[in-house]
């Protein structure tokens, strides 16, 4: 039977995974890890691989095999079909937790001979990544876009993105489902795992030599920045974005009011924004607190909720009172060398021409 190593699917600077991974785990372990370029087809659901691990523990192998192929036999059939047809769409490696029975029996029930399982399984798959990342971070010009809460750091990452291809982005709020504030979470926030696994294989694949990522503090949401890249990010040289505070309390109007009344309504994107200023009540103080809640209701009764002047108040008061006196400590911790200062367009030309 054909094996695969960790090297051989993630190759430094190939671009894209050799191999698809077919992930036979069950779910709950997906849900604890995943990779990147990965089809979930288990081979025992949840209950059934509990049920198999307690016979395991209590009766040993043989007889845990045995109740594996008793739960499994009704099913079997369209679990073959689901690997062989994932087989189909891209050369593939199949994946359990530690490259074991799991694997061996799906790459038997496959029968075709050039599907290999992965040594180790996912367990030696991401050691490796993690094993990599110091040392790739290495070999790369590092940068870091800074700038004040609202000046558009985002927007301009993905507009570079869709400009150069020289330029490798690192799009953490985006990997990380969160936008680093209070206001942040976008969807639910992937596994701590999935999420170090996913930014190593981004670093890991990519063929550029210059990495441009926001700047982030170490905590994102519920997740933290694996320690290399936090480290890679602490000394690197910034770029920095300057916007009026107009224009950011504008950008600010965007992102957490219109977008999200747009994709979930005004009651929901309300309650979410009054939930995220009630959070920085320790912070801030009630009589602010209370003053921003205020306003967001006024702009709700006004009818003018999708105007941006309406939400001016409450914005302009998080941005001078809470994250602008944040960023600047920030700073003041952490001396770095500014490569440049400009506009969204100036930095945005900057960084376009600077491959």
């Amino acid at each position: 039977m054909l094996l695969v190593q960790p090297s051989e699917i993630f190759v430094a600077g190939d671009g894209k995974a050799s191999y698809q991974l077919l992930d036979v785990r069950a779910p709950i372990e997906v849900e604890r890890g995943a990779l990147p370029n990965s089809v979930f087809e288990p081979i025992l659901t949840n209950e059934e691989r509990h049920e198999v691990g307690l016979c395991y523990r209590h009766k040993g192998q043989q007889a845990a095999i045995e109740l594996g192929y008793e739960l499994t036999t009704p099913y079997l059939p369209e679990r073959i079909a689901a690997w062989r047809k994932a087989c189909e769409t891209a050369p593939s490696a199949v994946m359990c937790w530690r490259g074991g029975l799991r694997s061996k029996l799906t790459c038997e029930f496959i029968a075709r001979g050039d599907v290999p399982r992965v040594a180790g399984g996912y367990k030696a798959l991401r050691n490796y990544l993690l094993s990599q990342l110091e040392p790739r971070l290495k070999t790369k010009q590092v940068s870091v876009l800074t700038g004040l809460t609202g000046s558009g750091k985002t927007n301009l990452l993905r507009e570079l993105r869709g400009q150069s291809s020289q330029l490798d982005i690192l799009d953490l709020e985006a990997e990380a489902h969160h936008r680093g504030s209070a206001f942040g979470k976008l969807d639910a926030q992937p596994s701590q795992a999935s999420f170090e696994n996913s930014i190593a294989v981004q670093i890991l694949l990519s063929g550029q030599n210059r990495l441009i990522i926001e700047d982030e503090s170490r905590g994102i949401g519920r997740l933290r920045l694996p320690g290399a890249l936090y480290k890679a990010m602490s000394f690197a040289p910034l770029i920095r974005l300057e916007a009026s505070l107009k224009e950011r309390m504008n950008h600010i109007f965007d992102e957490y009011v219109r977008s999200s009344t747009e994709s979930r309504g005004q009651v929901k994107t309300q309650q979410h924004l009054e939930s995220g200023i009630l959070k920085l009540y320790q912070r801030l103080g009630w009589k602010t607190v209370k003053l921003c809640l205020e306003s967001l209701e006024e702009a709700r009764q006004s009818g003018k909720w999708l105007e941006p002047s309406a939400h001016y108040v409450w914005i302009a008061i998080l941005l001078n009172e809470y994250y602008d006196p944040l960023y600047q400590k920030a700073m003041k911790q952490n001396d770095r060398p500014v490569l440049f200062s400009g506009t969204y367009q100036q930095c945005l030309e900057y960084l376009a021409g600077s491959n």
